[in-house]
């Protein structure tokens, strides 16, 4: 058997707050990916905090104007259909002002792997909502940042 083929990919994922609350969604077509925040992998050559901005526009269909601040970054592997996986992931904090649905659906029309548009179906979770510790492949890995960050200033 031979070793799995690396596949390389650079993420950025958006944290987007609003007080205390957490925007996340699901792909009600696809149940098995589970919930998880805003975000997509960068273009060759494409700042990441742009694909940030880029990706986070897509999913969610909200164009902002807000700071993304940088959290950290962190290394996710997993293997699967005979490749690695290995997910440079880049995680960013959006505080989100004015008014926003409780729920709300979008379509991101042009997929990275391709195919039919996907569908996400966006809900606001409390940040201290212990499901969120249950983000599809560990999405939640900086959230203790962010929680922390927002302890400091007030917000949380």
């Amino acid at each position: 058997m031979s070793a799995p083929v690396p596949r390389p990919r650079t993420k950025a994922i958006v944290y987007p707050t609003s007080g205390n609350r957490l925007l996340i969604f699901r792909q009600p077509d696809y149940p098995a990916v589970g919930w998880q925040p805003p975000g997509g992998t960068v273009d060759r050559n494409e700042p990441i905090e742009d694909a940030a901005r880029r990706e986070f526009a897509e999913e969610t269909g909200l164009a902002v104007r807000g700071d993304f601040t940088p959290l950290g970054s962190c290394t996710y592997r997993y293997v699967a259909n005979g490749f690695d996986h290995i997910r440079e992931r880049h995680f960013f904090h959006l505080t989100l002002e004015g008014a926003y649905p409780e729920t709300f659906e979008t379509l991101e029309a042009m997929p990275e792997e391709g195919g039919p548009p996907i569908r996400f179906a966006f809900v606001w979770r409390s940040l201290h909502d212990q499901t969120l510790t249950l983000l599809h492949n560990h999405l939640d890995a900086l959230l203790p940042v962010l929680r922390q960050r927002l302890a400091k200033e007030g917000a949380a």
